[in-house]
């Protein structure tokens, strides 16, 4: 029970309590030696936090916990030199007390003990990020020389890398990858993939970084995939992650996590992933951190802030790094020095970001402050600002900051702190459980309006049938020409609910213009079409043209596809058109012998009909063979209760209109053009019903659209 409680503690990391709960287990078990173990690492990680100075100093650093760890590491090596990966974990506590070279040899000890560890494997990879970090770039690569081993000739060409040396460093990378070395490659294929960001090559590092998760074949392959993706996962991913135990799991772990943050699924590359990559280099650039972070060094002294689990799996950046690996960059910062007109003393070191809230996610405010106890590049969050030059520069974010400093008593200052605090608190719970993509200030909001339908296919199978389109207007007015061609590249994809993919297309239409002949409501239209199961989809469409900054489309649609493979009557989904008209031959747009224009926008003109078309299924025939059915179109003001509007105007309470149809066959394609001339403008629902009057079955469908 003890050990359960210490090994509880120490996920959470309380290193005190996870400490103690095995000091009881070793009193009533001295030989344990998993107690043994975890003790020494409890110690440990509890030693860490003491001040630098007294663990450096010989007298009483002897008496402290790194020398207590050391005692419990010893003990285990005594009596089983193989345990667990006990010579990793003596090596971080080496790396604690900047003792590299013993560090260095004993995780090479673990690796050639237990190669396919990935404990020791992750944190060999970890250990040299540390000791170049640590050195210059002279030192770090004269050290590494000294060795032949592939682990360091890895790291002279990451020395290289974060040097901006990238034609010596990729050179180091593709002669690993050409030798085959004994050690894991994921991190060279992750490396040039950072290269290749950096080179502005953002197709080549993709390629790179797909590398690494196809070639995982080992829970330490994985393991060091996971090293650069952990710092945006949010707590469902990372409870997934550690739930899986196959390479091929792990590998399509990895492919789901990127596919449902991919803007433009359809695409060639993943927009998100390049933008992880640029955000990784950044942070490599400016917000690297490779200290200790303890309640000391921290501006939050009551720790009103709490982090997720995944907060605690960095230990290379500080939190401005965090946050930007999240959420890039701010749309507004605020830096305040000196100490500002009434103030006496100087301001603390401080940086706030402001993100403005977007349709995924609130507004979110984060402060950065460098505590007077901090060392290195410690910038860490916290949830109150209250010297009055940092307050007054943030008047313009919000009235608080104004009432703070001119509060007119303590209690109402406490009230506003308490106010900001939860403010900090509210930004922290959301900003890191999520993430956000962030196009380039360039890009410009290409307006693609779309809607779907779906039909009967061959063998139980649907026809799912997209409609889209986008305003020529704009398109045309950011080329040069007033007559010229639009080169117009376009993409679909859907995705299973686990986000394997299951269908995608990309084309690239060309569309002839003349600029003068557009007007504001010109829209090219265009469909998809597939065959696909039944089921719960996630739908996703862009639209890029080529030769300028406009980008449209949506992502992460929930879309269901529905079943028609039963008996039952059934009737297809809503197609909204544009123009409906027979059709003697076959060709676009053209089906069961009617030309269907789609009408994406679903938007009409008050004085022009709504089209509709739409298929029923599975109708019953009588003993001659016919079929008797009634069909029943209902035009209701979408959020009226009582108002409801006649089918062909005259402002009637009545909201049907009914038509009795007879037929030779079970299936009819259906079509109508509906005036709307007197229906008040706005969003409206339709509503289709269908009787059987041979069966007495009644299906019916809903949509909306929009009259202008």
């Amino acid at each position: 029970m003890r050990l359960a409680l210490g090994k509880l503690a120490i996920k959470k990391y309380d290193w005190r309590a996870a400490n103690n709960h095995f000091e009881k287990v070793l009193e009533r078990d001295a030989e344990n030696l998993e107690a043994h173990y975890y003790r020494a690492i409890c110690y440990r990680e509890i030693g860490k936090f003491r001040p630098e100075f007294l663990r450096k100093m010989p007298l009483i650093g002897g008496l402290l916990e790194f020398k207590k760890s050391e005692q419990h590491f010893n003990w285990l090596l005594e009596r089983d030199s193989l345990y667990r990966d006990v010579l990793s974990q003596i090596a971080t506590l080496r790396r604690y007390q900047e003792k590299y070279d013993d560090a260095l040899q004993l995780a090479h000890r673990q690796i050639v003990l237990k190669p396919s560890q990935a404990n020791a494997q992750v944190g060999i990879f970890n250990l040299y990020r540390h000791f170049i970090l640590r050195k210059s770039e002279n030192k770090a690569v004269a050290r590494l020389s000294q060795t032949n081993s592939p682990y360091a000739r890895f790291f002279i060409g990451e020395k290289l890398r974060r040097e901006k040396r990238y034609a010596r460093a990729d050179s180091i990378f593709a002669g690993l990858l050409g030798e085959k070395p004994k050690m894991p490659l994921q991190p060279v294929y992750l490396a040039l993939a950072k290269s290749k960001s950096s080179q502005k090559e953002d197709h080549e590092a993709e390629q790179f970084f797909w590398k690494a998760v196809d070639s995982i074949s080992s829970q330490a392959d994985a393991d060091l995939v996971f090293e650069e993706i952990k710092y945006v996962i949010n707590q469902r991913e990372y409870q997934e992650y550690l739930s899986l135990s196959t390479p091929d799991e792990k590998a399509g772990f990895f492919r789901a996590f990127w596919a449902r943050r991919n803007p433009m699924p359809a695409a060639e590359d993943n927009a998100r992933l390049a933008e992880h990559l640029r955000r990784l280099n950044y942070c490599e650039q400016n917000y690297e951190f490779i200290g200790f972070r303890s309640w000391g060094n921290s501006p939050d002294k009551l720790q009103y802030l709490r982090f997720p689990p995944a907060y605690h799996l960095n230990e290379f950046f500080n939190d401005k790094g965090l946050v930007y690996l999240r959420h890039g960059e701010p749309h507004d910062r605020i830096v305040t020095v000196g100490g500002g007109v009434n103030s006496q003393s100087p301001a603390p070191s401080n940086e706030s970001w402001k993100y403005w809230p977007t349709d995924a996610s609130p507004e979110m405010t984060f402060h950065f402050m460098y505590d007077q106890y901090a060392s290195g590049n410690l910038w860490r969050l916290t949830p109150i600002l209250s010297h009055p030059a940092l307050l007054e520069d943030r008047f313009q974010w919000s009235p608080r900051y104004y009432r703070m400093q001119n509060a007119y008593s303590a209690g109402e200052r406490y009230m506003l702190e308490q106010e900001m605090a939860q403010e900090s608190i509210a930004s922290v719970d959301t900003g890191f459980v999520s993430d956000r993509h962030s196009w380039s200030e360039k890009v410009k909001e290409l307006p693609m309006p779309y809607s779907t339908a779906t039909f009967r296919g061959k063998n139980g199978k649907t026809v799912l049938e997209v409609y889209w389109g986008v305003p020529l207007k704009p398109i045309a007015n950011a080329l040069s020409d007033d007559i010229g061609n639009i080169r117009l590249e376009n993409g679909a994809a859907l995705h299973f609910n686990d986000w394997r993919e299951a269908w995608k297309q990309l084309k690239t239409s060309d569309i002839v213009f003349d600029r003068n002949k557009l007007s504001d409501d010109h829209l090219f239209t265009e469909s998809y079409s597939t065959e696909i199961s039944p089921g719960t989809y996630f739908l996703a469409l862009h639209a890029r043209p080529e030769q300028t900054v406009l980008i449209g489309g949506h992502a992460n649609i929930d879309l269901v596809v529905h079943d028609y493979s039963g008996s039952s009557l059934r009737m297809s989904d809503i197609e909204f058109a544009s123009q409906i008209e027979p059709a003697e031959q076959r060709g676009k747009w053209i089906k069961n012998g009617l030309k269907v224009i789609p009408n994406p926008a679903r938007q009409y003109e008050q004085k022009r009909p709504v089209h509709i078309y739409f298929e029923i299924y599975n109708l019953s025939r009588d003993s001659d063979g016919k079929t008797r059915f009634a069909i029943e179109y209902i035009v209701e003001k979408k959020g009226g209760k009582k108002k409801f509007l006649g089918l062909f105007g005259g402002g009637k309470s009545s909201i049907s209109v009914k038509a009795d149809r007879q037929g030779n066959a079970s299936f009819s394609a259906e079509f109508l053009a509906i005036d709307v001339g007197k229906v008040d403008k706005g969003e409206a629902r339709l509503t289709i019903r269908v009787t059987d009057k041979i069966s007495g079955a009644i299906f019916e469908r809903t949509n909306t659209f929009e009259i202008y």
